[in-house]
């Protein structure tokens, strides 16, 4: 998700190798098995020892509504609140006792200051707040969504760290075409802003982390779908070495500065030379502008001169429409792996993303979608926004003191494992 409006802040720490981290379980969540989810959720829960953090399981994917979200512990005593984790924003945000148009279902949880003895409301910019997001409705990526509420103040932990008094809104409202929030309804927002809104530098600055680093990785695990790693860098968490990319400023945030973007081994051209891609783990899918996705569909029809791509090119597509026009359709895995890999150049540093990342699973019709979508004309509303479909591939570090992203193969063995 890409929070309209935007601020950053950065603190200061040495970067390097971190002693102490705090590593938590990420969860996709899934329509299948909420009641069980729940259950188990709150089983596991209670056998925690205090300062401890639950391994929380694992419950499939939805498209295109998935997202990677952890729990945060708010209030005296402590609840658990599903939160998706979202590097495009920078508060934390959840629902509230009343909310009619927020999903019921668990896991989520309602926020009852009266049932917190260290809850109270809370006036920061004002006693109410309204948060417009854009790429949040995929079907129409330049729609806006908003949720709105009021503002409360209490103890906000994540990670079993020592609890910090956060202020975070508490939604009362969110409009109906907000895909991210379908399922599990909140937001810890994690791009760097300061203040008692900024949790995760928050927990920092209280003395709970080592470092204003914190680090991510997506994948199936054992345990989980991921591990979040706070305060520093896990090296069982990665393969081979960390490469740096630096922090392309000027849109808040974290961002990718790209020197060429290629599919296969052809460059998409200039529409990409010089751009900027946000960072959002909040996003599911390659989000790009009208002038870049006409771009990388052009290249696409151009290999079908050598490569025939089911879903792309002439005579392998249904009624006309192909994967750039929204149509699905059932891929068998050699379809799959004859399409390219897409490649994000940094100076020498190359990011794929493969064919299984940007041909997304719709598991009620068991067919392929195509995971990028356009988000409008970059001389207006149109974003380059790159999320989860490359971020799984790697172990992701946001070092906030360095203004710089580090990026390491993400290790399958251990993520989401332990």
């Amino acid at each position: 998700m890409r929070s309209v409006v935007f601020c950053a802040a950065a603190a200061a720490l040495l970067c390097g190798v971190m002693a102490e981290f705090v590593n938590m379980d990420l969860q996709r969540h899934d329509t299948v098995g909420q009641s069980r989810l729940h259950r188990s959720i709150l089983d596991k829960l209670s056998m925690v020892l205090p300062g401890a953090k639950p391994n929380v399981p694992v419950w499939g994917d939805v498209y295109p509504v998935a997202i990677f979200w952890l729990y945060a512990a708010i209030g005296t005593p402590p609840v658990q609140f599903p939160v998706a984790i979202d590097t495009g924003s920078n508060t934390l945000d959840i629902p509230i006792v009343g909310c009619t148009t927020c999903p019921q279902a668990p896991p989520n949880t309602f926020y009852d200051v009266s049932k917190s003895s260290t809850g109270s409301a809370s006036c920061p910019d004002g006693c109410t707040f309204s948060n417009t997001y854009e790429t949040c409705d995929l079907s129409d990526p330049e729609a806006p969504c908003t949720i709105s509420g009021n503002y409360y103040q209490d103890q906000v932990s994540i990670g079993g760290l020592n609890s910090i008094t956060g202020v975070f809104g508490g939604i009362n409202y969110m409009t109906n075409n907000f895909d991210q929030f379908k399922y599990v309804v909140g937001v810890v927002g994690v791009a760097p802003m300061g203040g008692n809104q900024d949790i995760v530098s928050s927990l920092y600055a209280a003395g709970g982390m080592d470092a204003d680093v914190y680090s991510m990785c997506f994948h199936h695990g054992s345990k989980a779908n991921g591990t979040f790693t706070l305060g520093g860098i896990d090296s069982r968490l990665y393969t081979g070495s960390i490469a740096y990319t630096p922090n392309a400023n000027g849109m808040g945030g974290f961002n990718l500065g790209l020197d060429d973007f290629l599919i296969g081994s052809t460059s998409a051209g200039s529409t990409f030379t010089g751009s900027v891609a946000i960072i959002d783990s909040g996003t599911n899918i390659l989000l790009l502008t009208d002038e870049q996705y006409a771009a990388v569909k052009s290249v696409f029809m151009t290999l079908c001169q050598s490569t025939p791509l089911t879903g792309v090119c002439s005579g392998l597509v249904s009624n006309g429409t192909t994967l750039f026009d929204g149509t699905c359709y059932p891929l068998t895995d050699a379809e799959i792996n004859a399409f390219p890999n897409l490649n994000f150049k940094v100076g020498s540093l190359t990011l794929t993303m493969h064919p299984r990342d940007y041909l997304v699973y719709l598991f009620y019709s068991n067919e392929k979608c195509l995971g990028i979508l356009p988000t409008g004309s970059e001389f207006s509303t149109g974003l380059f926004i790159v999320g989860d479909t490359l971020m799984q591939n790697y172990y992701s570090i946001f070092d906030v003191t360095n203004n710089q992203i580090g990026w390491a193969p993400v290790n399958t063995q251990n993520c989401g494992s332990i």
